[in-house]
C-alpha cells in the first residue's frame, strides 16, 4: 500500500547552521491522524528530523551521494491539538553567500 501525503512544502535559501521548518501539519483538537513517515531532500547533505510537538520521532542524515531521506515506520496515531513538522539543518564552518540551500519535504500519513 502506498503512503499518502499529509502535507508538502519547499523552502528556498535555507541558511546554514540553523534548524529550519520545511513543512508542518496541524492536527486539530479532537482529531487523530495516521503518521507513516516522511520524504525530504535538498541541494546539499543535511540532517532531517520529524517532530510531533516538541518531540523528535526520527532523524535522518543525508550525504553528497544520496541527498534523499525516505523514512517509513509503523503507523503512529497522533491526536490533536499538535503540530507535525519536518525540520532541516545543514552545516557550513564559514558560511558564505553560496551556503544557502533549497529543501523539500512531504509528511506521509492519512
Amino acid at each position: 500500500m502506498s503512503k499518502m501525503p499529509l502535507a508538502w512544502n519547499k523552502k528556498v535559501g535555507v541558511p546554514p547552521n540553523e534548524e529550519t521548518t520545511i513543512v508542518s501539519y496541524s492536527v486539530a483538537a479532537n482529531k487523530v491522524v495516521k503518521l507513516d513517515g516522511f520524504i525530504a531532500f535538498g541541494t546539499c547533505p543535511a540532517i532531517f528530523r520529524l517532530y510531533v510537538g516538541s518531540d523528535v520521532k526520527v532523524g535522518y542524515m543525508t550525504s553528497d551521494e544520496d541527498r534523499t531521506a525516505y523514512v517509513v515506520f509503523r503507523t503512529e496515531h497522533v491526536s490533536g491539538a499538535t503540530t507535525i513538522a519536518i525540520k532541516v539543518i545543514h552545516y557550513s564552518p564559514a558560511p558564505g553567500p553560496h551556503d544557502y540551500h533549497d529543501f523539500e519535504g512531504t509528511i506521509l500519513g492519512a
